[in-house]
């Protein structure tokens, strides 16, 4: 059994076994409705079920995903960007859970791209966080227009009756309390702006894949960033200050803001995974390094 239907097992019992099963059919009815052809699914899939294929001479992906109100939103914040810092949105299938979008290539995420050149890779994370604030900034909104959640309503899985030491949830919420009272402005954000959310693209050096969209301070957008990847950051912790410094100099802020910012987001991460059925102790582990600084 590979990881992605472990993971879809897991999070979604019966729901989840019932939708691997109708997946190839789903996959099919879709690739009809879309033109696409030449499927094939892309590795290491953890969440959702992504494959690459041809709509006439295009590069497309379909996404496809078990819950679909997180695609009602990824699908709104993407019409609001217009491919200005991020994929284009072409079609969507609510019904289906599933959106067909433009495939970046060659794709190679920014990780890779910058190979450990961390002032590089925060830069070019700095442009692409300029055009997708300025696509918010410059979107007029519709009446029926999706609404999307704000970072009180993501701090809300902190009340649920989860096993996290109350050391953490409770000092999350101390913190996202103050930030949030002494917030000036608020604008769509992607959420999820992390190294392999950023793609190598042959028509716009590099665009952002996968928003979340939750509406929120720009200070809360790079904390995706600074907590990963996990591995590097547990082995280099002394990246977290460097990047703080970093994005707080580039876009103009508050290196405070950001730290505190991190801080909860790493907790809600692991209140996240604790949700999912995930150890949390690797983003519980971040949030003690960012706590210490």
């Amino acid at each position: 059994m590979s990881i992605f239907e472990k993971n879809i097992l897991s999070i979604y019992g019966q729901q989840g076994s019932d939708w691997l099963l109708t997946l190839p059919k789903r996959l099919e009815h879709l690739a009809n409705l879309w033109h696409v052809t030449d499927i094939k699914p892309f590795e290491n899939l953890t969440f959702h079920y992504v494959v690459s294929g041809m709509r006439g001479t295009t590069p497309v992906v379909i996404k496809m995903r078990v819950e679909h109100k997180s695609f009602a939103q990824e699908s709104t914040a993407l019409n609001i960007y217009a491919g200005n810092g991020s994929v284009y949105l072409l079609d969507v299938d609510l019904e289906q859970g599933a959106l067909l979008l433009e495939h970046a290539l060659p794709g190679v995420p920014l990780k890779k791209v910058c190979n450990g050149n961390e002032d590089l890779a925060i830069e070019h994370c700095v442009t692409i966080i300029g055009r997708l604030h300025q696509a918010s900034r410059s979107h007029v909104p519709t009446a029926d227009e999706y609404r999307f959640p704000s970072i009180a309503n993501l701090l809300e899985v902190l009340d649920k009756n989860l096993n996290l030491d109350p050391k953490y949830s409770n000092s999350a919420r101390a913190l996202a309390s103050e930030l949030l009272q002494t917030c000036q402005k608020s604008i769509l954000l992607h959420g999820d702006l992390h190294h392999d959310n950023i793609l190598q693209s042959s028509r716009d050096d590099f665009l952002a894949i996968d928003p979340h969209g939750v509406m929120g301070e720009p200070a809360y957008e790079v904390g995706a960033f600074i907590r990963n990847p996990i591995p590097e950051i547990l082995s280099m912790p002394q990246l977290i200050p460097h990047r703080i410094k970093k994005f707080a100099t580039l876009m103009h802020m508050d290196a405070q803001r950001i730290q505190k910012w991190s801080y909860v987001q790493a907790v809600l991460a692991a209140a996240w995974a604790i949700e999912d059925k995930i150890n949390p102790e690797k983003w519980l582990l971040i949030a003690d390094i960012i706590r210490a600084l």
